[in-house]
């Protein structure tokens, strides 16, 4: 073998092995502009009809029949003045959720009234959406529970919203980050408030530094991007206490480097509504750091009194 051709492969090897500088990403002329719209974009999926602020109940289903309706006697109480005192019932079994209404009430399902419609397959179907005047409900599934989510498009205070309180724009927690990943993809067990546990596919680990310091945090599958579940120090007095999201982007082909925005950081549905069933971060995305970027804890109720 030549002298340069040993010299050649020697060069080659060390660029394969040196390890990829971190920090600080480059900030393009379109940031601020691009953030605002992040946010704008957000503020209009959490406030449209049925947006996560719009909530306004989370009623868990029994085997069986259960009435709902606006009176007190029913097993699902919706809002009063919204809907009549009794309207019909859920009935769960084994392979479905069916809801069969009152021949007198008119409620909707894709613009057509409804006398008896599933409402959830148990196998995974996509649930469909009823409605009666401002209300909107849908039937979920969370691990071995089957409830109601409803959604009540009259709400003056979400009507006044006009987005969290976040922290100003600090580029330091604009970072650049490396996927390390792994043959086959592993699985990250995930926890939600309801102390329900799932195994979620994890793309990989990202890897980045803030202030010469480095960290990490397992990702999860979250459609074509990646999906953090973060807990910080600020948790303890000014974020949200059972910690925040962001997605990423996948790094592009033949590249193992992306970008994370912490400015991005979103409070979970938790932080407003006591109707939802938000993940929190496992033990391994609880870092020892003041990420002092994204949204802060809400600071009012947004629920109709």
């Amino acid at each position: 073998m030549s002298r340069y051709l040993v010299i050649i492969i020697a060069l080659w090897f060390v660029g394969c092995t040196k390890s990829v500088e971190l920090g600080p990403a480059p900030v393009e002329s379109t940031y601020l502009e691009d953030l605002e719209a992040f946010y704008a974009n957000r503020h209009q999926s959490l406030t449209n009809e049925v947006g996560w602020m719009r909530l306004a109940g989370m009623y868990w289903l029994e085997n069986g029949p259960n009435s709902f309706g606006s009176s007190q006697n029913n097993k699902v109480v919706f809002p009063e003045g919204y809907i009549p005192d009794y309207v019909g019932s859920f009935i769960v079994s084994d392979t479905s959720v069916v809801m069969s209404v009152l021949a007198d009430v008119e409620i909707t399902v894709s613009d057509s009234v409804v006398n008896e419609v599933e409402m959830l397959a148990i196998d995974g179907d996509d649930p469909v959406r009823a409605r009666y005047n401002t209300l909107e409900w849908l039937v979920i599934k969370r691990g071995d529970l089957v409830g109601v989510r409803l959604y009540n498009s009259y709400n003056p205070k979400v009507d006044e919203f006009s987005g969290f309180p976040r922290y100003e724009t600090n580029t330091d927690f604009y970072v650049l980050a490396e996927l390390i990943t792994e043959d086959v993809p592993k699985t990250v067990k995930i926890a939600n408030i309801l102390g329900q546990e799932e195994d979620l596919v994890s793309p990989g680990v990202l890897r980045f530094q803030i202030n010469g310091n480095e960290y990490s945090l397992i990702t999860i599958v979250g459609g074509e991007r990646m999906f953090i579940i973060v807990g910080d120090e600020t948790n303890q007095d000014e974020t949200y206490q059972a910690g925040r999201y962001i997605y990423v982007d996948m790094p592009e082909a033949g590249s193992n480097l992306t970008k994370i925005d912490f400015n991005k950081m979103y409070n979970p549905p938790c932080a407003f509504s006591p109707y939802t069933t938000c993940q929190l971060p496992p033990v391994q995305n609880r870092l020892d750091l003041r990420i002092e970027a994204g949204e802060k804890r809400p600071t009012q109720s947004y629920i109709l009194d």
